[in-house]
């Protein structure tokens, strides 16, 4: 299946946006679906994910690439779920994010699902995440991370 592409202006500033992205433990708010993060090590997790009535645990590697201001995931086990969200800048206070999430069915059952669901499903997930990502930062659940030395207001 072809990757499927999103795009949302965010008003957070890119590089706050882009740390933000970095810490894992974060993209339950974003990630519809996804119940909790475990780091493992280095750059691995572990995620639960319920979704439609069906949940399952898989592990995940993530990488962060300061100078692309870009945090990929890549599915270990189970169904090739992999993504990418770029951010950029819009002026001073604003990014423009981009989700490109990749799904590959594993296996008979998996397949027969993705099928029926059709291919709109993931460009429609990719939509949803930002969405909630935007609403998450206007609603103010979602902050700018301190800068060493910054005092809390």
């Amino acid at each position: 299946m072809e990757p499927k592409r999103a795009t949302a202006t965010v008003a957070m500033e890119p590089d706050a946006l882009f740390t933000w992205l970095c810490n894992v433990e974060n993209w339950p708010k974003v990630f519809e679906g996804l119940e909790r993060v475990e780091q493992l090590g280095y750059r691995r997790y572990r995620w639960r994910i319920r979704f439609a009535k069906h949940e399952r645990t898989v592990d995940v590697v993530i990488s962060c690439d300061p100078r692309g201001r870009r945090v990929s995931w890549r599915h270990l086990t189970g169904a090739t779920f992999d993504g990418t969200f770029w951010v950029s800048p819009v002026g001073d206070t604003r990014s423009k994010v981009e989700l490109v999430m990749h799904l590959s069915p594993k296996g008979f059952r998996e397949g027969l699902v993705d099928a029926l669901a059709k291919e709109g499903t993931v460009s429609w997930l990719a939509d949803r995440h930002l969405q909630r990502l935007k609403d998450q930062v206007q609603s103010g659940a979602i902050r700018a991370p301190r800068m060493a030395g910054e005092q809390p207001t």
